[in-house]
């Protein structure tokens, strides 16, 4: 790494108080984009694929985005049972087993390099450590024609509630196939009629105080990693829009310092938010003179006391 990359380094942890130095060199880690922040952070594991898709069903069928087996003594939100939920029914469990199992069968049968990976709230670069994890799973796969085809559930933001709950404002943009490969429309088209008929399930978060829709997004690209951002943008757990981490952390008083020293230092200014339920991580750097990435890290989370 250049010296004056490394004095720049030295001089922002003046700044890391509730922050963590955050650095990224092109020549050690390669690009600087979402899916390859994730994986350097430690926030992805190789998973299962059949897992996947029975997490998103099991999603579904408790109305809530945890299995409280799973973590037994932490509890997000009561089973439907106990709130009285009468919008779901065996009915309705059966025909949503259906579209998820034509959902899988189908993606086996047509994409290639198929895979599954689970993404988790708990980062050990953070120094964090709690109760439980916050775990979704994506899918990801090739069409023949070499367009990358990826599927993630919705993310229930307790945390920064952006959008009011609702869904992204760029969705159709986000989840729309620009790609000109016959094979990779057709696969992309037969996906989204299945996503349809899996209609948007109400689930309920912290102590039935939020509520969210639980859905699947499918989104193309040419590249893996943007395909992977696209559809984690369309489910809501990773942003760049600056006007939101402005809300959460650029708008106290001793960030305009933080501000000030970047805007004089680095080009190229960005701002990653990942949200993980009600634990936000979020992410400023800048691009220095010798093309590395510098910055700051944040760790937020929700704690919900009824």
């Amino acid at each position: 790494m250049h010296p004056e990359t490394q004095d720049l380094i030295s001089r922002l942890r003046n700044y890391t108080e509730n922050r963590q130095p955050f650095v990224w060199s092109i020549e050690n880690r390669g690009e600087l984009n979402c899916w390859n922040l994730l994986l350097s952070e430690g926030f992805v594991q190789t998973a299962d694929f059949d897992q996947a898709i029975a997490t998103w069903k099991g999603i579904a069928r408790r109305g809530m985005p945890t299995d409280p087996k799973e973590y037994p003594g932490y509890k997000y939100a009561s089973s439907r049972r106990e709130r009285k939920d009468d919008s779901w029914s065996p009915y309705l469990q059966s025909e949503q087993n259906q579209y998820y199992n034509a959902l899988a069968y189908f993606l086996k049968s047509s994409l290639q390099n198929l895979r599954a990976y689970s993404l988790c709230s708990i980062n050990r670069s953070l120094n964090v450590s709690r109760a439980q994890e916050f775990k979704i799973f994506i899918i990801v796969g090739q069409t023949s024609d070499l367009e990358w085809i990826c599927l993630a559930p919705t993310v229930p933001d307790q945390f920064w509630d952006r959008y009011t709950n609702s869904f992204h404002p760029e969705l159709a943009s986000l989840t729309a196939c620009e790609s000109t490969k016959p094979v990779a429309r057709d696969i992309h088209e037969k996906i989204s009629k299945v996503l349809v008929k899996l209609k948007p399930i109400e689930c309920y978060g912290y102590y039935d105080y939020f509520i969210y829709n639980h859905q699947i997004f499918c989104t193309i690209s040419s590249e893996e990693a943007i395909a992977i951002e696209l559809a984690l943008k369309a489910g809501k757990m990773f942003d760049d829009d600056p006007y939101y981490f402005k809300l959460k952390y650029d708008g106290g008083s001793s960030e305009k310092p933080v501000t000030q020293f970047m805007r004089n230092n680095f080009q190229q200014i960005q701002r990653y938010m990942f949200c993980f339920c009600d634990v936000g991580y979020g992410y400023k750097f800048g691009l220095t003179e010798h093309g590395d990435w510098v910055g700051l890290k944040y760790l937020s989370y929700m704690d919900y006391n009824p």
